[in-house]
């Protein structure tokens, strides 16, 4: 082959590996532009449903990276021909993926009023970087770990097998650390990230930190998440509970919850307003978060020894190509189950959270109920459908109401108890 063939040869590579990445990437982009007009039609009713096809629109989103990082793996040959090209396509292809799936997730914004405060640029790029930050911090503590662990057994004269055992557990135990970090760090994450401001003084305020005092814990900061553009609103805790300086805890009230809801005419209600505060005690108080750090620094070295494992399976018995590709899924195996199995720990732990506010620290379950109806209404979602990583609120419903006391047949009826009051009639009805 002469030198022009060889350039042909060359550039059609190049070629062939951005139609591969353009092909997953345009696939998604064609779905997105289908999706984004229907949503648009379909808000005009009242009825309509947003959460699940939020939930279509990250699944779709997860998809493509996926394809595309198998893509990536399967096509060796371009990558060992122009490794620079191929990695800066790649990133491209995700960079525009992402760029693409945030575009019109802010679109269809279930709240969406749209412009909240001035600056809104400035503040996402002051969010990418700090989240960039981070993830920079936690692979440089992995690599100084790992280097450091496999250069102290190589000076004391460590076989390679033992020096690449010390640098992997090292790798490990930076991970561990990183993740331990984060899980700290996460009250000063989301001030980076969100517009927040710290909450005035307020009925509401004072509420939260007598609420802390009722279960003997110190009162954490307090914020007020500004923006009614988000797709989701709540109220949560970050934080360990006795941490202090940067790592102390916080509450974050999204401003959604502090005044009437835009499609209702009633605002949260004290009591509702007080179920879901004392629920976020709840989870401070039973330490929540650090059983979900324990359990995935558990599960971590597991995934990372059954890994390995077949890693060197893959290499030895699978030929090149095939080997890279199986060797990629169970990397993301390794990586995803830990998280999975947390995930489920967390839609224990809600539900924990909800049954405990009340026997514990005397929620009322019938506010605690129409608190996460309101909040599904607010949000655009469907009590029966589960989201993200917590239980559905029909499950939470109806674990809420196993606590509330029968309701006699005969007080079912109105003419049977003409002296109730309203109030009385609304909670039977509950």
């Amino acid at each position: 082959m002469d030198s022009n063939d060889l350039q042909i040869h060359e550039q059609l590579n190049v070629l062939a590996l951005a139609a591969l990445n353009a092909i997953p990437v345009a696939t998604f982009a064609l779905w997105l532009d289908y999706f984004e007009r229907r949503v648009a039609e379909e808000r005009v009713s009242r009825d309509y449903e947003l959460a699940p096809d939020i939930q279509l629109l990250n699944a779709a989103g997860i998809t493509t990276a996926l394809a595309l990082a198998v893509v990536f793996f399967a096509t060796r040959p371009y990558r060992t021909e122009h490794p620079v090209a191929s990695i800066l396509l790649f990133i491209g292809a995700i960079l525009i993926q992402s760029w693409l799936q945030a575009k019109v997730a802010r679109r269809i914004s279930p709240v969406g009023t749209g412009n909240q405060d001035a600056g809104p640029l400035g503040r996402e790029f002051n969010s990418s970087l700090w989240l960039a930050g981070m993830v920079t911090g936690y692979l440089t503590l992995t690599g100084v770990l790992a280097l450091s662990m496999a250069t102290l057994f190589h000076t004391l004269g460590a076989t390679k097998a033992l020096v690449a055992l010390a640098g992997g557990l090292g790798a490990l135990g930076g991970v561990m650390v990183g993740l331990s970090l984060v899980y700290a760090l996460a009250p000063l994450t989301i001030r980076k990230v969100f517009p927040v401001k710290e909450m005035p003084p307020s009925a509401l305020k004072v509420m939260i930190e007598k609420a802390f005092d009722q279960a003997s814990m110190p009162s954490p900061d307090i914020y007020i998440i500004q923006g009614d553009d988000l797709s989701t609103h709540n109220l949560m805790i970050a934080g360990f509970p006795w941490a202090r300086g940067v790592f102390k805890p916080a509450v974050f009230v999204f401003e959604a919850l502090t005044r009437a809801e835009q499609n209702e005419k009633e605002p949260f209600s004290a009591e509702e307003l007080h179920a879901m505060i004392l629920h976020e005690v709840s989870h401070a108080s039973l330490n929540h978060l650090k059983k979900r750090l324990l359990l995935t620094c558990m599960l971590l070295p597991i995934g990372v020894i059954t890994g390995g494992a077949g890693w060197v399976a893959a290499a030895t018995y699978l030929p090149s190509g095939t080997a890279e590709i199986v060797q990629f899924m169970i990397t993301v195996a390794v990586i995803a189950t830990p998280f999975q199995a947390v995930n489920r720990l967390i839609r224990k732990q809600e539900i924990e959270a909800d049954l405990n506010a009340v026997i514990q620290y005397g929620a009322d379950a019938r506010h605690m109920i129409s608190a996460l109806e309101r909040l599904d209404r607010l949000n655009g979602r469907r009590s029966e459908v589960a989201h993200g990583a917590h239980p559905s609120t029909q499950e939470r419903i109806n674990e809420l109401r196993s606590l509330l006391p029968p309701i006699p047949l005969h007080a079912s009826r109105p003419e049977d108890s003409p002296t109730d009051s309203k109030d009385d009639q609304n909670n039977r009805a509950a």
